[in-house]
């Protein structure tokens, strides 16, 4: 029997799994297609997912605050996101991947 004494461990690995796979699959699909486009299809992909999981939480309203911050946070991923593609689009996958 598998006996996880440290869960976070076992997450982190999960999650930079999970985003390498994403992060390789937006850098093919931004060879094909406008990279703007895949990132576009990538969070209306992902968008409900993040809505029902933020819906399911069962925690405190989050404050203005907190809400300005994730708004923020967002909008940098999307920017950070869409240069990553567009560099995955013009240089070699492997060169580029290991500088982000």
């Amino acid at each position: 029997m598998l006996v996880v004494t440290r869960p976070g461990l076992g997450l982190g690995l999960l999650v930079a799994l999970l985003y390498g796979a994403a992060d390789l699959t937006g850098g093919l699909a931004s060879r094909r297609s406008a990279a703007p486009t895949v990132i576009v299809g990538a969070y209306a992909v992902s968008l409900p997912l993040v809505v029902v999981a933020a819906i399911a939480e069962d925690g405190p309203p989050l404050t203005t605050m907190q809400l300005g911050l994730a708004l923020a946070g967002g909008t940098a991923e999307v920017i950070a996101t869409l240069a990553l593609y567009l560099a995955l689009t013009a240089g070699m996958m492997s060169l580029v991947s290991g500088s982000a």
